[in-house]
């Protein structure tokens, strides 16, 4: 029996819960052990009970290739929900090895327009999603194709759990300085919210007052009171 083997089935179970993983699983296993498996209320703790027993893997041996894998993961649900919540019209292109990580997709309305998502940090992509890029053909403008583009790219944030960050700049001068640029109006009208801190790994974006940071999904920072 290969340790190694079954521990990247029983990661792979537990980061993703595939139903091929599961059937494989369930084949490794005796007849009082897939009775036991059946039977229990917290499947990934029996599982990694399992590989200790079998295997003499520790503890924190499994949570480490559990939270590495689930890192992973994580952008690729979220591009699984991408491609659940777009509609017939727009086309998903996936750039996951470019040359300048991180990987990004490219969501798009024909020629009309597009945004470019990637993991908000490029050395941990379970920190969340970020909107790096976004533009409409001026011949378009007023079709309202980046709300359109955007509400995907929000329903797949709130159906995948995973966080979504925008920071928003005037930078075609499409408003007037210190307005809240399109991008920024779009995300509001979508429920995000705005933010007085720059994204995980984006301090470098958020320079001055008139960026404007988003994010839907992701839980509230609350600021630690002031002593009297």
């Amino acid at each position: 029996m290969n340790a190694n083997e079954n521990l990247r089935l029983v990661v792979n179970l537990i980061t993703t819960q595939n139903t091929k993983n599961l059937a494989n699983f369930i084949l490794k296993l005796n007849r009082n052990e897939r009775n036991n498996f059946i039977k229990a209320n917290n499947k990934p703790s029996w599982m990694k009970t399992w590989l200790r027993n079998k295997h003499n893997f520790t503890n924190a041996e499994i949570n480490n290739r559990v939270k590495k894998q689930g890192a992973r993961n994580t952008f690729k649900r979220y591009i699984n929900s991408l491609e659940k919540f777009k509609a017939n019209n727009m086309k998903l292109s996936r750039h996951m090895n470019p040359e300048n990580p991180p990987p990004f997709v490219k969501l798009q309305i024909n020629n009309k327009g597009h945004i470019e998502l990637e993991p908000v940090c490029a050395n941990n992509h379970s920190k969340g999603i970020y909107i790096h890029y976004g533009i409409t053909n001026p011949l378009y403008r007023g079709q309202k194709i980046g709300y359109r583009l955007r509400k995907v790219a929000v329903n797949a944030a709130l159906n995948s759990k995973i966080p979504l960050y925008q920071i928003s700049q005037n930078i075609e001068k499409l408003v007037k300085q210190g307005n809240l640029p399109i991008s920024g109006k779009i995300m509001k009208s979508l429920g995000a919210e705005q933010l007085n801190y720059a994204p995980p790994c984006r301090g470098e974006n958020k320079r001055n007052k008139n960026n404007y940071a988003f994010v839907v999904g992701a839980a509230p920072r609350f600021k630690r009171p002031t002593r009297l």
